[in-house]
């Protein structure tokens, strides 16, 4: 848990493998049932815009000797433009679905000094198909308490606090330890290529230093 997650592989199966090529066999010089053209394949959809007109995504996550880092998109799906200023909203929840108690700190140097995610909020115009971000910053450490460590299985996130909250898939567990805290940094322009894929997550982790 908590480690960067490897690119997925594409493995076809031997047993499918062979069935497609005995089912080629068994149709080579069969004479087509229509002469018409072919239906083409269906379409990749984007995810659903959410009412609020902003969608959230969350990158791969980034470790490095017990630290952890995520950047959180969010795009403007709307068509209005959005003022930002400030720090999203986080809640955490367990396997079982259970909130867990954890203090969300504003600034990343709530849990380590990293000078890239370290900027103070501005406010700023969200217009339509841009795309802003922000940075989770946690550790792994690990120490005797009756609760044990916690992990987090599923994120929600909001604009800011008080503001609605919208799911966020996870691309793995969030080993937050027994540290009870995550820090995030303040919404900010992301650049171009950040922007997430039709899937709704994104791709690529951002670097710890």
């Amino acid at each position: 848990m908590g480690r960067v997650l490897s690119p997925y592989r594409i493995l076809v199966p031997i047993g499918l493998l062979a069935v497609a090529l005995v089912a080629g066999c068994a149709t080579r010089g069969a004479r087509p049932a229509s002469a018409g053209p072919s239906a083409p394949p269906p379409s990749v959809t984007q995810a659903a815009c959410p009412a609020t007109g902003l969608r959230a995504a969350a990158s791969e996550i980034a470790a490095a000797m017990g630290l952890r880092a995520m950047t959180v998109n969010l795009v403007n799906c709307g068509n209005r433009a959005v003022t930002l200023n400030g720090y999203p909203g986080a809640r955490l929840a367990d396997e079982d679905g259970d909130r867990l108690t954890i203090a969300v700190k504003h600034g990343v140097s709530a849990v380590a000094m990293i000078d890239a995610l370290e900027f103070p909020p501005r406010r700023f115009t969200l217009r339509p198909g841009e795309t802003a971000e922000s940075h989770f910053v946690w550790r792994n450490t690990t120490e005797f308490t009756p609760d044990g460590p916690a992990t987090a299985t599923a994120l929600d996130v909001a604009v800011a606090d008080g503001r609605p909250y919208q799911a966020v898939p996870l691309p793995g567990s969030m080993d937050l330890g027994t540290t009870g805290k995550l820090a995030v940094s303040p919404w900010r322009p992301a650049p171009p290529a950040a922007a997430p894929p039709a899937s709704g997550k994104s791709s690529a982790p951002r670097p710890l230093v």
